[in-house]
């Protein structure tokens, strides 16, 4: 089958647009020394965690759903207050937005995290403008790396899978684009190495935001890699 022209391209948002890990570890952490004194985690516990929904995480590490509501809410009240103050945008990103969007490719992003927050952080960066399809935590009912949310911004950009083009810094990223059909691309200034997605490697590698224009126009004459 020849290869075809990507005219869409998804964005996971935290890792990949929008530098807020160290603010994310931060809230974990101080969840944790506040409420779950009792539950020993690994070092890099919550770091290996990036990506997935906050009420997954914490039914893994209490089992009991009530409690684990309540760190949820502890956990947002807690970032929220931090916010502003340590959001930032990821060198490149604006740039590389905007001359996606000067080429008339459809932008999306799909995040495990809540509508609200997420609006918060690209308004923040200055980057909503370039995302009117966002499917959040609260628009699926399965997440990455579930293909559900993938699925679901394909159907909303009104494309198709062999056209569209995700970019994640996350495993669960790449696995819920493939498990999707989409094209997958690891966004490799994000928080996780390349070494833990090689097992289930994307279609393309990029070191920077900048690389992706170029790929998504070589893609219109039919050059693949």
């Amino acid at each position: 089958m020849e290869p075809c022209a990507i005219d869409s391209v998804l964005f996971d948002l935290d890792g990949t647009l929008v530098d807020s890990v160290e603010l994310i570890l931060n809230s974990y952490q101080h969840v944790h020394r506040e409420h779950l004194q009792d539950v020993a985690v690994a070092g890099d516990h919550y770091r290996s965690k990036l990506g997935v929904p906050l009420l997954q995480i914490y039914q893994e590490l209490v089992e009991d759903e009530v409690r684990a509501a309540q760190l949820v809410e502890a956990y947002k009240k807690h970032n929220r207050t931090l916010h502003d103050g340590m959001v930032r945008c990821y060198p490149g990103v604006k740039q590389m937005l905007h001359q996606l969007d000067e080429s008339g490719v459809a932008l999306a992003i799909v995040t495990s995290k809540g509508r609200e927050v997420a609006l918060r952080g690209l308004r923040i960066c200055e980057i909503d403008r370039f995302f009117a399809t966002i499917v959040a935590l609260e628009n699926v009912e399965h997440h990455k790396p579930d293909p559900q949310p993938v699925e679901r911004a394909v159907e909303l950009l009104g494309t198709t899978a062999e056209r569209t083009l995700f970019v994640g810094d996350a495993p669960t990223d790449i696995a819920a684009g493939r498990a999707a059909g989409v094209l997958t691309g690891a966004a490799l200034w994000g928080p996780f190495p390349r070494d833990s997605m090689q097992q289930h490697p994307p279609d393309f590698w990029f070191e920077s935001p900048l690389e992706i224009p170029a790929i998504v126009a070589r893609s219109a004459i039919g050059i693949r890699d």
